[in-house]
């Protein structure tokens, strides 16, 4: 199914990400028993590799982040257009310490990804390895297989349930999906409502997040096809 829109993407979002809005944002997946560690003051999270840090960016659509130990993804925080201090303050409040990625800073693949989408470009591959080992195991089987939901590609929550093997699941499907900590690498956003609807979205900004990513995503598919 593929999702027609054709109104014209205001390639800056409108204020949406106030610093109760992404802490509402992060606490399903903070609140996950062992993700983080309650021992430690500063929460330092280790995976055998490093300690996790926000890597915080700007995009054509505002700043975003990404949690990551440099080698895993455990988190992304879709773009906002409030200031880098007030982002970098929010992010941090989880204990979690951010470094600043430079403009001009080129060597991390998936932070390019993330900027080449905004501004435009089909990304299909993230060029990034991400963890949801700590979620339920029904909702990393929803995730996985909307991982899989190709660019300029959406479907329904009843046909992400039947796919799975659990066809009266449409709901548990939504909930899965409420619980997502990688919008974008995990295209949850391609899941739409039965009756056409766009459904929900717990993403900063919600539904009208939503809309614009498929919007976005309809214009450069189209204009992919008509050229490639």
């Amino acid at each position: 199914m593929l999702w027609q829109n054709k109104t014209k993407i205001n390639r800056v979002l409108h204020p949406y990400f106030a610093n109760e809005r992404l802490l509402y944002f992060m606490q399903p997946l903070c609140n996950i028993r062992g993700f983080f560690s309650d021992s430690n003051s500063r929460h330092k999270a280790r995976n055998g590799v490093g300690i996790m840090k926000w890597l915080v960016f700007d995009t054509s659509w505002g700043w975003a982040a990404v949690l990551s130990d440099n080698k895993l993804i455990k988190q992304a925080i879709l773009p906002s257009d409030v200031g880098l201090n007030e982002f970098r303050s929010s992010l941090e409040s989880s204990g979690m310490e951010s470094r600043l990625i430079g403009e001009n800073d080129v060597t991390l693949p998936l932070i390019n990804n993330f900027r080449r989408y905004f501004q435009g470009h089909l990304v299909e591959n993230w060029e990034a390895k991400w963890d949801i080992d700590s979620l339920p195991a029904f909702t990393q089987q929803v995730l996985k297989h909307v991982s899989n939901i190709p660019y300029g590609v959406t479907k329904t929550y009843g046909e992400v349930a039947r796919a799975i093997s659990n066809p009266r699941a449409a709901r548990a499907v939504g909930r899965a999906l409420s619980l997502n900590p990688l919008p974008l690498l995990i295209p949850c956003h391609r899941v739409l409502a039965q009756n056409g609807g766009l459904g929900g979205f717990t993403a900063p900004g919600g539904v009208e997040t939503k809309k614009a990513l498929l919007a976005l995503e309809n214009e450069v598919f189209i204009s992919w096809g008509r050229f490639s």
